[in-house]
């Protein structure tokens, strides 16, 4: 039986992809362009070193350019790996032709691609259906990045289009915040 929360929680997820299937081409392409532009353009994106990111699917905030030029940039450059149905693990790339489709057809590393320590992650880069203003985000459901994100101590990076940040969203023990959220109009720094 679903719970009460649940149901919230899957009425909100049901809400924000109707909105963001209706952004037309242009906008998903210039929205993404001012987002990647004032992400190169983050302190804490220069202070950082061992970064990871999330292979970009459907209406997500696009990030393989980002990705292409973190590379260039000499950046060490992780994306997150399904190791099971329930952990992920950060595969260090090198080039986006390492890259096979995982358990949900999303890109990932190959299983042999080295793993960049959760410890020693300096950022990590977290998409989310939505995100509140402390911070908390609402994911897919499967809970595999807030079991991730709760074994580093990376700053983490919630991408997102303005309509993605809402005023409430149910928080439950388990769920770990954002130490910041990127959208076009705003970058919201939410560590104390």
């Amino acid at each position: 039986m679903t719970s009460p929360i649940q149901l919230l929680k899957n009425k909100l997820r049901q809400e924000m992809k109707i909105k963001l299937a209706a952004l037309t081409p242009w906008e998903y392409h210039s929205l993404n362009n001012i987002i990647e532009q004032r992400f190169f353009s983050l302190p804490v994106l220069q202070n950082s070193h061992q970064i990871m990111l999330y292979y970009s699917i459907q209406y997500e905030v696009a990030t393989l350019s980002i990705i292409l030029k973190l590379l260039d940039a000499g950046k060490t450059v992780s994306l997150p790996a399904c190791i099971d149905r329930t952990h992920l693990r950060a595969g260090i790339i090198q080039s986006l032709d390492e890259l096979v489709p995982g358990v949900y057809g999303i890109h990932e590393p190959l299983a042999a691609a080295q793993e960049m320590d959760p410890v020693e992650i300096d950022l990590v880069v977290v998409p989310g259906v939505a995100f509140e203003q402390k911070g908390f985000r609402l994911g897919h459901g499967a809970g595999y990045y807030d079991r991730f994100l709760a074994g580093t101590k990376a700053y983490k990076l919630g991408f997102a289009y303005d309509f993605q940040i809402i005023d409430n969203l149910v928080v439950e023990p388990h769920d770990v915040p954002m130490d910041g959220l990127l959208t076009p109009s705003i970058f919201q720094e939410i560590r104390s």
